[in-house]
């Protein structure tokens, strides 16, 4: 986003998380619990139906099913800030 921030909650930085999220799931894979100890891919399916809300807290379904807990590796995360960066990916919403 170009800045700090800080904690804050807004409209603004809650959709452009939700867009990075998005952008992330184009390069490497977000897991959701599958079980108390198991995570699962979520598919390419999920993926094209769905959308990531509330910062990317939650996915939310094509049927309306709500995924939380999302996370990915470690090392795909890397890879991911890797390809951003090297794509000049920007992350903005609103003026």
């Amino acid at each position: 986003m170009g800045q700090q921030v800080h904690g804050s909650r807004s409209e603004e930085t809650l959709a452009v998380l939700d867009d990075v999220a998005h952008a992330l799931s184009n390069i490497v894979d977000i897991y959701a619990p599958e079980s108390e100890t198991a995570f699962k891919a979520l598919s390419a399916l999920q993926l094209l139906g769905g959308q990531f809300e509330r910062g990317a807290m939650v996915f939310r379904t094509k049927d309306g099913t709500e995924l939380t807990r999302l996370t990915v590796q470690r090392g795909d995360m890397k890879l991911a800030i890797s390809v951003l960066k090297a794509a000049k990916a920007r992350f903005r919403r609103g003026p």
